[in-house]
């Protein structure tokens, strides 16, 4: 099992009730949680492996709204850090 895939293994179960709770307050007031998600290859030939990792994400993905899923989370993120690309909701 890939570390991207163990770490939505995590985030799964508890996303529903996150999202449940998200959805009693006003959009401004929180963020889509930073859903952890990295280049595995590039980590795997690196000669020193160190991984730093928080973000404010505040107003990340806000055009999109909630995201209903951990999945959609972590891709939004992964595209931004290791695609370099921007998610649609920026465009």
């Amino acid at each position: 099992m890939s570390i991207n895939e163990a770490v939505l293994n995590i985030y799964r179960p508890k996303w529903q009730a996150l999202c449940e709770q998200l959805k009693k307050l006003e959009p401004d007031t929180y963020a889509n949680p930073l859903a952890l998600a990295f280049d595995e290859a590039e980590y795997a030939n690196a000669d020193i492996k160190v991984m730093i990792f928080g973000q404010v994400s505040k107003g990340w993905l806000k055009e999109a709204g909630l995201l209903d899923t951990a999945e959609a989370a972590a891709s939004g993120y992964y595209n931004f850090f290791c695609r370099k690309t921007l998610d649609k909701a920026y465009a």
